[in-house]
């Protein structure tokens, strides 16, 4: 059975970095230039090498890939290991010189080249082309996404026929632009995270509804839990925080359990294309009403942060006990 699994990953191999970066990849030619022949249409066979060079961009607020749990899971489980290169800062520059040097990685995340770069460096053998390995034996989950939704595939195929580059994808819904039926690649585009030694220490369980929550954050007031765990000043404790209609770590992700969502904004422009072509303004919904109303009791009694109504971007780096906001 062991063999079995490692022949599966062992297949996979030339296109491990993708999977496991998955974001807007480009699988260089010359990285890979002591594994095979790389023809156009033709899946290589070559699964010998089990070492990779990734190079991109980097998050201003990220730590980097290296101590990534995930990633060093996906790595060990596949048996191989990636040797990332990532920057905050002057990635295009260092990108073109590595090409004009013939310095290649193994392949290119997140850089953001253009379909001019991407075909020019396809065709003339820069990049490898990935058509032969989108497929139900080499990935699965990808080849699926691209099977259904044919605009995709299409969006990045080149002039030649071939596809050279995999995409970071977004469609949160299609209802709005006339399709049968809703359809979203991401089922939970955001997700939030709570203080589980807290939780662990007060005996409490994860919430799973808001009601539950609650109870969590009064739990972490009333017990001054910033004081009592960490010994930080008494009275320090911020049970709860975000931004305010920020991206990813908005207040809006908690208003799903009233029935909508607020994308990406709920206080300028939030308007939703409903089925029957009419378009709705959220905040003057019965259900907008009786969110504002239901958090404005957690506000009062001190669990939110007074600062979420004003703090930005920038500011993140502070640190609060309950935060929505995007993985790196």
């Amino acid at each position: 059975m062991l063999k079995k699994n490692r022949r599966f990953y062992m297949k996979k191999r030339i296109l491990t970095c993708a999977l496991t970066a998955g974001i807007a990849l480009s699988v260089t030619a010359c990285g890979n230039q002591n594994y095979g022949h790389h023809e156009k249409g033709v899946a290589n066979p070559d699964t010998s090498q089990t070492q990779f060079a990734i190079m991109g961009a980097q998050s201003a607020l990220s730590p980097g890939y290296d101590d990534n749990v995930v990633l060093n899971q996906l790595q060990q489980e596949a048996g191989i290991s990636i040797d990332w290169t990532t920057m905050k800062e002057s990635l295009a520059e260092q990108v073109n010189i590595r090409i004009a040097g013939g310095e290649l990685p193994d392949a290119f995340m997140g850089v953001g080249f253009s379909n001019y770069d991407i075909s020019r460096y396809g065709d003339d053998g820069t990049f490898i082309d990935l058509t032969p390995y989108l497929t139900e034996e080499y990935m699965p989950n990808l080849s699926k996404i691209l099977d259904e939704n044919p605009d995709i595939r299409s969006a990045i195929t080149m002039d030649d026929g071939y596809i050279y580059g995999l995409p970071a994808g977004e469609r949160m819904g299609t209802a709005g632009i006339g399709a049968p039926e809703d359809y979203s690649i991401y089922s939970v585009p955001q997700f939030s995270m709570i203080n589980k030694a807290w939780l662990d220490d007060l005996g409490l369980p994860v919430p799973t509804t808001l009601d539950e929550l609650h109870a969590a954050l009064k739990a972490f007031k009333d017990n001054d839990m910033s004081a009592k765990y960490y010994g930080n000043a008494p009275g320090s404790t911020i049970p709860m925080s975000t931004g305010f209609d920020e991206w990813c770590w908005g207040q809006n992700i908690f208003y799903a359990g009233f029935g909508f969502t607020n994308w990406p904004n709920d206080v300028c422009n939030d308007l939703v294309l409903k089925d029957d072509g009419t378009v709705e303004f959220m905040c003057v919904t019965d259900q907008y009403r009786q969110a504002v109303s239901y958090f404005h009791d957690w506000y009062a009694e001190g669990l939110m942060d007074v600062e979420m109504f004003s703090q930005t971007v920038p500011r993140r780096n502070k640190v609060p006990i309950y935060r929505s906001f995007p993985a790196d």
